[in-house]
């Protein structure tokens, strides 16, 4: 007879997800503004589009689903409308990301981009899609020198938060847990 048949099994923990350093986070940056693309709009788009990954935790598909009347500048936040779960949100924007997202905004509007999306094709007048975004994404990961996904940015974003003191509590706010 197996005399541990009514035993609880121990819980095996959970493995923290792995996050970028604060020096790789930073190089992502700097290469998605010099180096990611040769057209202008591009670049700016892409160094926008992983600012957002790196300074909002927001989600790939969150980030993609993006419209205008979203991400309001004035009042420094983004509206993360059905983001997992069907859970609205609103995500502050520091005035780092600020200076950022203007400046897309108003080479976008410089090009003429007058598409709902908030991130565009560099093609088309539509918005970037997923394919669109895996193929920045495989670019990107050719210039820098270290492996990552999309969803690694938002763990990065949340322990470089955690570093810098925000509470568990705002931080799962903000995350959309």
């Amino acid at each position: 007879k197996n005399l541990f048949i009514d035993v609880d099994k121990p819980r095996i923990g959970k493995r923290l997800p792995k996050a970028l350093t604060k020096v790789q986070a930073q190089k992502i940056l700097d290469v998605t503004l010099h180096e990611s693309a040769r057209e202008e709009l591009t670049r700016i788009r892409n160094h926008a589009l992983y600012a957002v990954f790196l300074y909002t935790g927001l989600r790939k598909n969150e980030a993609l689903n993006l419209i205008m009347s979203d991400v309001d500048l004035v009042n420094n936040r983004i509206s993360v409308r059905e983001g997992k779960g069907d859970k609205d949100r609103i995500v502050p924007v520091s005035e780092t990301l600020h200076t950022i997202l203007n400046r897309y905004v108003l080479f976008r509007k410089h090009k003429q981009k007058s598409c709902e999306h908030f991130f565009t094709s560099a093609v088309k007048n539509s918005g970037l899609t997923e394919h669109g975004l895996k193929h920045v994404q495989n670019n990107l990961e050719g210039l820098v020198d270290f492996d990552f996904h999309i969803h690694k940015l938002r763990h990065t974003f949340a322990t470089l938060m955690l570093d810098g003191g925000c509470n568990i509590y705002t931080l799962s706010k903000m995350l959309g847990h």
